[in-house]
């Protein structure tokens, strides 16, 4: 539904704000797609890790 879309990509801005997200040594560089799925997927999925932003307070 439109609803569950939307709620999804407001939950990634929240994410993508609040995080780095840095490939992990266990991602293949450079990446292999696979040839036998309709969508564009890394063979041996992408490893990500999460840091959380540290944001100084503003006075």
């Amino acid at each position: 539904t439109r609803f569950a879309l939307m709620s999804t990509k407001i939950a990634m801005v929240h994410l993508i704000k609040d995080f780095y997200l840095k490939p992990s040594t266990k991602t293949e560089v450079p990446l292999k797609f696979s040839r036998f799925s309709i969508f564009l997927r890394a063979e041996n999925g992408i490893w990500l890790n999460i840091q959380k932003v540290q944001r100084e307070a503003k006075e």
